[in-house]
């Protein structure tokens, strides 16, 4: 068994450093998956909604 390396004060301040960016690079990154998400799925619920309108419009209108 080998002992663990000793890791001076400075390098390990900026391991912690390198964490903290890192997990607000990931933060930041899921958040914009999730912002894109919720307008696609937004715009798809109008365009469904329209759709639907204009097919309920469509088969209640009497034929000619």
């Amino acid at each position: 068994m080998s002992a663990e390396p000793q890791v001076s004060a400075k390098a390990q301040a900026a391991r912690g450093r390198r964490n903290w960016a890192l997990a607000v690079a990931l933060l930041g990154f899921v958040a914009v998956i999730f912002a894109i998400t919720m307008v696609r799925l937004q715009e798809n619920i109008r365009t469904r909604a329209a759709l639907d309108k204009a097919q309920s419009a469509a088969s209640a209108s009497p034929a000619p």
